[in-house]
């Protein structure tokens, strides 16, 4: 289990990170190296609520977009 998601966005904003952290002992986030068939490599649980940022690895900037976000 990790203690936040560090995810890439690649193809036009490509240089960007998307941190997500979790906000409550409840949440949690995982990077699975061999996710199945149709999952996404990254996991949180659903109905825990998350904070988020992106990070510009060219600019060096960090940019807070979201706190509080609640899985359904």
């Amino acid at each position: 289990m990790a203690e936040y998601l560090n995810i890439s966005v690649e193809g036009k904003h490509s240089g960007l990170k998307l941190i997500v952290y979790p906000q409550s002992s409840k949440a949690k986030v995982f990077e699975e190296r061999e996710p199945l068939p149709g999952e996404s490599r990254w996991q949180l649980v659903e109905g825990c609520t998350y904070a988020y940022e992106f990070v510009d690895e060219k600019e060096d900037c960090r940019s807070t977009m979201g706190t509080g976000v609640r899985l359904a």
